[in-house]
């Protein structure tokens, strides 16, 4: 999970930590699939993850009055 501070979005951050981790896993021979939250998907597919589907979740019956939308996302190995 990737997290970045209101404060510090937009400097990229954690595009940089993303590549470190995409070109670990391409010296490996690994792909990567990961869940992503709607303001995180664009910065995924930036770095060549394919959206592969959306599901959502009511939390109403935990006590939280909202959906929960999560979208699964697959990046094939990079040849570098």
């Amino acid at each position: 999970m990737i997290e970045t501070h209101p404060a510090h979005m937009g400097k990229g951050y954690a595009a940089m930590l993303l590549d470190k981790g995409n070109a670990f896993a391409d010296n490996l021979g690994l792909p990567l699939f990961l869940y992503s939250t709607i303001e995180a998907k664009d910065l995924y597919q930036r770095a060549g993850y394919l959206d592969m589907g959306a599901d959502s979740m009511n939390l109403a019956p935990y006590g939280i009055q909202t959906v929960c939308t999560r979208h699964c996302m697959k990046r094939s190995v990079q040849a570098s």
